[in-house]
């Protein structure tokens, strides 16, 4: 069908940096870290990861935590949807938080 054709020629064009994006927020399971290991900015790695998003039509589960309490950074999270968490954080309230995001 038309759209399966669609769904195809999407999928053919994707970009290919995104994965590699992908894998190192995998294997880092941090923004900050994914993006020193890919020699990119943390914002430019928060794009990357509302691109993935856009992508795959769905959130990719995320969460911030870092010691910056400037609004700039609350803004540019909350316009990805990705959650901040200020440092230190405990455990019960990144436990919590992560229950939240895999229901």
């Amino acid at each position: 069908s038309h759209d399966a054709y669609n769904d195809t020629m999407t999928k053919a064009h994707f970009d290919l940096n995104l994965l590699r994006a992908l894998d190192a927020l995998l294997a880092e399971r941090n923004v900050t870290r994914a993006a020193e290991r890919q020699f990119v900015t943390q914002q430019a790695m928060s794009g990357t990861l509302a691109r993935l998003r856009a992508h795959f039509g769905g959130p990719v589960p995320a969460v911030m935590i870092s010691a910056d309490r400037g609004k700039d950074l609350k803004v540019r999270l909350d316009a990805c949807g990705i959650p901040l968490l200020s440092k230190p954080v405990k455990p019960a309230q990144l436990r919590a938080l992560l229950r939240t995001m895999l229901k």
